[in-house]
């Protein structure tokens, strides 16, 4: 373990019901679920006037982040290469009181993060958000989609900013999740996968195992509920579809590209 605990705060693990996963979420070991596509988070509540995450990065490539949104205000934060479970601070010094906490997958296919739980005040409660959501919005694309380079500001027309190694990555301001928002008050989410053929690290043969896993599998293995399908490669422009949540079959609900999953 590659982190302390200090006196006075406590660890929630992962597998706590006070979690709600929305996403392709990898479920096959409980207490450390895998996220893998962009867009994926769990949301949780807290008191108390502190919240650190605890994770592993498996990074596929040097430069990696994710982000943490506290009471509505985002925090990304730069991940390291050294694969151990790392500490990393959410927000200090918050009024004594209700909070929310997401934790967010950022980034496409350059890494996927096992979340170990999340660190709060000793006496803090923790409790499920438990949103409803009454719309699955499920988004076919690419790159773009996934929210490669949408903190480039200005480069509207352009080409990207060179050597940008996506720290401009950030799934949360990508047309699929943004669409989610404008559509319902509860934020659904929709994944996409960065296309394999225009991607940097396809030549390494990790990269091309979790791609062939998360991507194509024709069952992801305990996961939450996300498309198995592979995605397509090419695409000039995302694919939107809706899909009331009470028309859907048990066998729909199960190729749906975007869900929420409830710990209990």
């Amino acid at each position: 373990m590659a982190y302390t605990i200090e006196k006075g705060k406590k660890l929630i693990p992962a597998d706590n019901g006070c979690f709600q996963y929305v996403g392709r979420i990898d479920f096959d070991d409980p207490k450390r679920p895998v996220m893998a596509w962009p867009g994926s988070y769990a949301d949780v509540n807290f008191t108390g006037t502190s919240a650190a995450v605890v994770l592993k990065n498996i990074n596929l490539q040097e430069d990696t982040h994710f982000a943490v949104i506290v009471d509505g205000v985002m925090k990304k934060i730069t991940l390291p290469t050294n694969r151990e479970d790392e500490l990393f601070t959410a927000a200090e010094g918050l009024e004594d009181k209700h909070h929310t906490l997401r934790i967010l997958k950022t980034m496409a296919s350059y890494n996927y993060i096992e979340l170990v739980g999340i660190v709060v005040d000793e006496g803090a409660e923790v409790t499920n958000p438990a949103h409803k959501y009454d719309m699955k919005l499920e988004v076919y694309g690419d790159s773009v989609s996934a929210g490669e380079v949408t903190e480039a500001l200005y480069y509207e027309g352009q080409c990207d900013p060179e050597d940008h190694r996506n720290r401009l990555d950030n799934s949360h301001f990508a047309y699929p999740m943004a669409l989610a928002r404008k559509l319902t008050s509860h934020r659904a989410v929709s994944l996409c996968w960065t296309a394999p053929d225009i991607s940097a690290p396809t030549s390494s043969p990790e990269w091309r195992a979790a791609t062939t896993r998360y991507s194509s599998a024709p069952t992801p293995r305990r996961s939450s509920g996300i498309s198995p399908a592979g995605l397509p490669t090419r695409l000039s422009s995302p694919s939107v579809r809706t899909t009331r949540t009470p028309s859907l079959s048990a066998s729909r609900l199960r190729s749906t590209a975007a869900t929420g999953r409830t710990t209990t």
